[in-house]
């Protein structure tokens, strides 16, 4: 048997059911379905759940879980100051007070000021910012880093260009200038304490050792504000008004050398003995140690002094024996 009378055969078959099909209606009264059109009759059986003859079944598509919106991610360095809203173009108004506390000292200072964020930052100090978290600038310690440098550079240029003595004479007077000590009075001189940004903590602390220290890291920042903000001419002109001007008083009082030097040259000048340093006295806890320390000539006792540890106890010393003996 070909293919040509099986195809016959089969077409037979179909035709025969298909009356069957119409006897069995007519004899069970089943009204005749309308004929549907293909797209028509492939919606039904979708609706019905059924696929047409050779139709793939298509697979399930489950319903997407629902997944929580991420947190944006967060830089643990900004702990809770407000960079993100910084990015995002949302700033925190200024604070006029502040802002115009800041131009009274430019103007104190006799420098004209561009930006009032730059001097403000420089007054700023780290424990201020624990207090105030959504402070919208950040501490001085940065400033302070530009303007020691900036310091540094302008007296090293006056004395070079001035003075002709060897480099180690050049060494002492600039360190006695912009040693901590007399930067820290110079602040106080120049009122820069009244303006200082300050932890409640810290407010209190007005005559500590660490109030002078901030006090000298304030006026390096304020230097470093002032080169940024006006640049190296107006603050070379500053610094020769403010700082280098008392170095004609250094060199004529001998301030360049630091008190136990200077006992020893005129104790050795008088005497032609070296002062000798002995410990009197160790008080408090091992963490918080207090000294008394003695100067000597000779087995002469002229002086004693304090401090926390026994090299700063032996230069209170010194110096209350220049005052002793009068060779201040």
């Amino acid at each position: 048997m070909n293919t040509q009378e099986i195809i016959d055969r089969l077409r037979g078959l179909n035709e025969m059911t298909s009356q069957a099909l119409i006897a069995v209606r007519a004899r069970c009264k089943i009204p005749e379905q309308p004929k549907q059109e293909p797209e028509k009759a492939a919606t039904v059986r979708k609706l019905n759940g059924e696929s047409g003859i050779g139709e793939a079944k298509k697979p399930r598509v489950l319903p997407a879980k629902h997944e929580p919106k991420k947190k944006p991610a967060t830089d643990k360095r900004q702990g809770k100051r407000p960079w993100a809203d910084k990015r995002q173009g949302k700033k925190p108004a200024a604070n006029e007070r502040q802002t115009e506390a800041i131009r009274q000292l430019a103007e104190k200072l006799g420098v004209p000021m561009n930006n009032p964020d730059l001097w403000l930052e420089a007054v700023t100090h780290r424990s201020y910012l624990n207090e105030h978290p959504r402070f919208r600038l950040g501490h001085n310690e940065r400033l302070e880093f530009l303007g020691d440098a900036v310091l540094e550079l302008i007296v090293t240029r006056h004395l070079f260009e001035n003075y002709p003595n060897q480099e180690g004479d050049l060494t002492n007077w600039r360190a006695s200038l912009v040693n901590g000590n007399m930067l820290g009075k110079l602040a106080r001189e120049l009122g820069i304490e009244d303006f200082l940004l300050l932890s409640r903590g810290e407010s209190g602390n007005i005559d500590s050792k660490a109030r002078s220290f901030i006090l000298a890291n304030a006026f390096e920042a304020i230097v470093g504000a002032i080169y940024l903000d006006a640049g190296l001419e107006r603050t070379d002109a500053f610094i020769k008004k403010h700082l280098i001007a008392k170095l004609p008083e250094i060199l004529e009082k001998k301030l360049h050398l630091d008190p136990k030097s200077r006992f020893q040259e005129v104790a050795q000048k008088k005497y032609t003995i070296t002062p000798a340093y002995k410990v009197l006295k160790e008080t408090g806890p091992e963490h918080a140690k207090k000294f008394t320390v003695g100067v000597y000539i000779g087995e002469e006792e002229i002086a004693q002094g304090r401090g926390s540890s026994k090299q700063e106890a032996q230069v209170d010393a010194a110096r209350a024996g220049l005052e002793a003996k009068g060779w201040e």
